[in-house]
Formats: C-alpha cells, sequence, structure tokens
C-alpha cells in the first residue's frame, strides 16, 4: 500500500475507535465495564513484562550454571591427570 493508502487507514482507525469509545462512555454499565477491562489489559500488560524478565533471568542463570559446571569438570579432570 501506498504511504497515502496508509494514512488514510491511520484516520479511519482512529475514527472507528473514537466512535467506539463514544459507545462505551454512553452507557454507565458499558463505561465500567470498559475501564475494567483497560485496569486488566494494563494489568496483563505488566505481568507479561515481567514474565519476560523473569524469563530471561533464569535463562541467564542457567547459562551461569552450564558455564561453571564446564569449568569445574575442567578443573577436576585436569587434577586427575597430575
Amino acid at each position: 500500500p501506498s504511504e497515502e493508502e496508509l494514512k488514510a487507514g491511520e484516520l479511519a482507525l482512529q475514527a472507528d475507535m473514537a466512535i467506539m469509545y463514544e459507545m462505551l462512555e454512553s452507557d454507565d454499565a458499558l463505561k465500567s465495564a470498559h475501564d475494567e477491562i483497560k485496569r486488566l489489559n494494563h494489568l496483563n500488560a505488566q505481568l507479561e513484562i515481567r514474565i519476560n524478565g523473569l524469563m530471561n533471568e533464569k535463562n541467564e542463570a542457567i547459562k551461569m550454571v552450564k558455564s561453571l559446571q564446564h569449568k569445574l569438570d575442567k578443573s577436576t579432570t585436569y587434577g586427575k591427570k597430575h
């Protein structure tokens, strides 16, 4: 798609979002549900970021343990030869 088509699509999406937001805010029950959805989406995003961070820490710890185990195995083998 051309740059003009992308811009038109972006403007259409913004207009759709504005209309949807107005609809959600027009009814108290919908507004409450929308607020809760936004809160839960934010919480979910925070938790996903935390999980990714923990997985990275775990992977680094595994690499460190494997490296240390390799060094230990080498030093143990070296000690037996001499």
